[in-house]
């Protein structure tokens, strides 16, 4: 029988830790989106509803979740994806401060990939469309 590999003190973590922390994670997610006047098009929500555009009503703030080292075996390389995923969430605290109501702020999520040379690869969203701070245009069949 072969010897598990302890992983847990391992110097890896300490590499990954100090490569992130040099890392604006703000700065990536601010020149992504516009979280003043947040819109985006072209969204499929969970349930194949296609919405033509998405607007915040409120501003958002963007706050990260976690993030990642992916490593992807291709048939004859490998190559490696950063992967950040934040919440976004509605920046309503002037609107309610002098209210009771405690709703939920969170209208979603986005997930962006970026290569080893921080070049945006991919991005992933995931809003949900009953927040009352989001609009969505849906096409008309």
């Amino acid at each position: 029988m072969s010897e598990i590999l302890d992983l847990e003190n391992h110097q890896i973590w300490n590499d990954l830790e100090k490569i992130f922390s040099q890392i604006d994670v703000n700065a990536l997610i601010e020149s992504h989106i516009d979280l003043e006047n947040f819109t985006i098009s072209d969204y499929w929500d969970e349930n194949h509803v296609f919405y033509e555009k998405i607007i915040s009503v409120v501003p958002l703030k963007a706050q990260l979740e976690s993030f990642s080292l992916n490593i992807i075996f291709e048939d004859t390389y490998t190559r490696s994806l950063l992967k950040f995923h934040y919440l976004l969430i509605a920046d309503v605290f002037e609107v309610e401060k002098n209210s009771e109501r405690d709703s939920n702020k969170v209208i979603g999520g986005i997930t962006l990939l970026y290569n080893t040379n921080l070049e945006l690869e991919d991005e992933y969203w995931d809003i949900d469309m009953s927040s009352p701070f989001v609009v969505g245009k849906c096409r008309v069949s």
